[in-house]
């Protein structure tokens, strides 16, 4: 009798091994691989991106194989620094554990490719909403120098539509990079200004150049530091799009100011010509997407303690804003400089409770993006938004910009080897309903 038993437990166990090789061995691209890397990938590495390599299809991929096994076990790849236990966004970009391991898997049985005639839709790139209704381009090139170093730079790029109104609706702003290789992601700002100042030289300046600590509004000839429409750019990001109802404004005429470009060294000089298409409404906006800079240096943020942050010391800061009316919060862009080492920012709402927002718990400079929240957050009047930020002024900190460490803190030109504490978020008026509203 218990070798009766024994012989089928044995027999058990050999059929439980033969089910797990035979799941491992239909892994396939077409079956398993293809969503991941469509998903997570993709967006970046196709013809026209930043990324080194295409990934469109089976071939691609698998040429790759092992690479992406070892960048997709370190985490190094897909660069999405937000932590999905806090908060998810719909345009995140992060792989599971058992994402992981079906790649793993994948890789070890040989990468491959599989008959499955299954259909998966590839990210486009971001230049995919058909031909714009104008465009904003550089007045002149942007001179890269070969200096073998990254390079921070300002850029001011000026347009002027024809139009019997002051104001023009937009639906997107879409960043086009041209130099793809070299460009690693921006920040800017839509400016109002007269046509005469818009296009007067100069039309760019570099935060390690010769000018030291002169302010970049004033030598650029820029009144006005309130802009119209703030956002951003980074490889694989896309393009912010107000659909349906919902829109921003933009002066006709003005300056689109790149106030954070940043460029990957390179040890030969090198041109960049970037520009924008700008797509107009279709339809009147009803609700218009308002920006709000919650940052330090801005009158609608508590900083506690004031942001210096002596050197040789690792230090939190806290800011408090008070929101002064119902608003539905559609994007959250968290901001520190090359000193940032954790970023939370979160709601307490009028009852105490707490709202998570995002949470960073490896801050990196290079990759700070603009997450969609979908469905909209309702925010009630007279919440708080806290944004915690931990910063190292430490000698072990490799992005220090200064050795020995210096005593950093916020300056009027908030230039890069400053500091910052901030979160900026788009929104609307909340509406009843748009907690559950799902914007496409």
């Amino acid at each position: 009798m218990q070798l009766f038993y024994h012989k089928y437990t044995i027999l058990g166990l050999i059929f439980i091994l033969k089910m797990h090789f035979s799941y491992a061995q239909k892994i396939t691209f077409n079956n398993q691989v293809a969503p991941i890397i469509f998903k997570n990938c993709s967006s970046c590495h196709q013809d026209g991106e930043s990324g080194l390599f295409s990934f469109m299809n089976y071939k691609e991929v698998a040429s790759r194989a092992k690479m992406i096994k070892e960048v997709v076990n370190s985490g190094y790849m897909p660069p999405w620094k937000q932590d999905p236990e806090y908060r998810h966004f719909e345009n995140e970009r992060f792989l599971s554990t058992s994402e992981i391991k079906i790649i793993n898997d994948w890789v070890d049985k040989g990468a491959i490719e599989g008959s499955e005639k299954i259909e998966y839709s590839v990210l486009k790139s971001s230049a995919n909403l058909g031909n714009p209704d104008g465009q904003i381009k550089m007045k002149v090139p942007f001179p890269i120098k070969g200096i073998n170093t990254d390079i921070f730079a300002w850029v001011k790029m000026p347009y002027s539509f024809e139009s019997p109104l002051d104001s023009l609706e937009i639906e997107a702003i879409e960043f086009v990079a041209v130099n793809k290789k070299l460009m690693h992601h921006i920040s800017y700002d839509v400016i109002g200004l007269d046509k005469e100042s818009a296009f007067s030289r100069p039309y760019f300046m570099l935060e390690n150049g010769p000018l030291g600590n002169r302010d970049p509004y004033t030598y650029l000839g820029i009144k006005d530091k309130h802009p119209a429409f703030i956002n951003g750019w980074l490889p694989g990001m896309g393009t912010t799009i107000f659909n349906g109802e919902m829109g921003v404004k933009i002066p006709k005429t003005g300056v689109i100011l790149l106030n954070m470009v940043h460029y990957a060294g390179t040890p030969i000089n090198d041109m960049d010509s970037s520009y924008f298409n700008v797509y107009f409404k279709k339809q009147a906006i009803s609700r218009l997407v308002s920006y709000m800079a919650l940052t330090s240096g801005a009158k609608n943020a508590v900083i506690e303690p004031p942001l210096i942050i002596p050197a040789d010391s690792i230090k939190t800061y806290k800011s408090i804003s008070v929101i002064q009316s119902d608003i539905s919060l559609m994007y959250v862009s968290p901001h520190m400089h090359l000193l940032g080492k954790k970023y939370v920012a979160y709601v307490i709402d009028l009852t105490g409770d707490t709202i998570p927002l995002i949470r960073i718990n490896t801050w990196d400079f290079n990759w700070q993006q603009v997450c969609k929240l979908n469905p909209m957050i309702h925010i009630k009047k007279g919440s708080q938004i806290i944004v915690e930020g931990t910063y190292d002024n430490t000698a072990q900190n490799p992005r220090n910009p200064f050795h020995p460490p210096q005593t950093i803190y916020s300056e009027k030109g908030m230039k890069t080897t400053d500091e910052m504490l901030g979160l900026g978020i788009h929104y609307v008026n909340y509406r009843k309903g748009d907690e559950k509203l799902q914007i496409k």
